[in-house]
C-alpha cells in the first residue's frame, strides 16, 4: 500500500473516531496514535504520477480540511469544558469563603471585575 492510500484511510479512520460519541480521553489518545501512523504515511508518500493517484490526492485534501473543522470543534468544546470548571471553581471558593477580601478596618474598596 502506499503511502497516500494509508494517509487516506487514517484519515477516514480519524473522521469515523470524531464521528461517534465516547470516552473523551481514549478519543485524545486514539488520535494521537492515529496522527502519528498518519505522519509516517506522509513522509512515505510519493508525489502522484497519474490521474488515479490525483484523483485520491484530491480526495485526501477533502477529506483532511474536513477532519481539520472536526479536530477545532472539539478544541473548542475541550475549551469550552475547561472555562466552565474554572467558573464553577470561583463560585464554589466564594460561596464557602464569602469573606476572603474582607477588609477588617472598616474601608470598602469596590473590587468588581
Amino acid at each position: 500500500m502506499n503511502g497516500l492510500q494509508l494517509f487516506l484511510d487514517l484519515t477516514v479512520q480519524l473522521i469515523k473516531l470524531y464521528q461517534t460519541d465516547g470516552d473523551r480521553d481514549e478519543r485524545i489518545q486514539e488520535t494521537e496514535r492515529l496522527l502519528a501512523l498518519r505522519d509516517e504515511a506522509m513522509k512515505n508518500a510519493v508525489p502522484p504520477s497519474s490521474d488515479v493517484e490525483r484523483e485520491l490526492l484530491r480526495k485526501s485534501k477533502k477529506l483532511n480540511d474536513h477532519l481539520n473543522g472536526l479536530m477545532l470543534q472539539e478544541k473548542q468544546n475541550i475549551q469550552k469544558d475547561m472555562k466552565d470548571l474554572k467558573v464553577k471553581k470561583e463560585s464554589t471558593n466564594k460561596y464557602v469563603n464569602p469573606y476572603e477580601n474582607f477588609n477588617p478596618d472598616g474601608m470598602f474598596y469596590d473590587r468588581k471585575k
